[in-house]
């Protein structure tokens, strides 16, 4: 009835009071192992905590910047409108924050009127930098490298074929 008292209470151990010293020395060593095996948890369990915070930090800083990014990567979109007698409307909604897919229409001519639709498979960081970076390629109002269209001799432009251009 002691021992179930005594372990109710809250003891690891219960030693009647006829015991041997061999048992006593048994019992302490177990309790001292005990002791320092609670100390190394608290001591790593502390540990973790520090790496978590960090990792926790490092999470909130990229989410930023993943939204950040998304935003930008919407500003390079163009606005819905009509153009020519078409009207254009979009929803732009990314698997993630970011994607690898982007689009673009615009005027080419007095005649004509241009559209493509960039989409690199995957998604994500990588593949939304290079949709972006082709975009601006693409893009006819970009003064360095125009793919869809190009000075001829007559001081004017020609029109890419869309085969060439891809």
């Amino acid at each position: 009835m002691d021992l179930v008292r005594g372990m109710n209470a809250g003891a690891d151990e219960y030693i009647v009071k006829s015991y041997e010293t061999e048992e006593l020395e048994v019992y302490i060593r177990a309790g001292v192992r005990i002791l320092n095996l609670e100390q190394t948890l608290e001591e790593k369990s502390k540990r973790l905590d520090k790496v978590n915070c960090k990792l926790n930090l490092a999470f909130e800083q990229t989410r930023s910047d993943l939204i950040a990014a998304s935003e930008i990567q919407k500003c390079l979109l163009p606005k819905p409108q009509t153009l020519e007698n078409f009207r254009f409307e979009w929803i732009f909604s990314p698997y993630s924050y970011v994607a690898g897919d982007i689009f673009n229409y615009f005027i080419l001519d007095e005649n004509r009127l241009g559209f493509y639709l960039l989409d690199v498979s995957r998604h994500g960081i990588p593949d939304s930098l290079l949709s972006v970076s082709l975009n601006q390629m693409m893009s006819p109002y970009n003064d360095f490298v125009v793919l869809v269209k190009s000075l001829n001799s007559h001081e004017g432009y020609d029109i890419t074929p869309p085969n060439k251009v891809l």
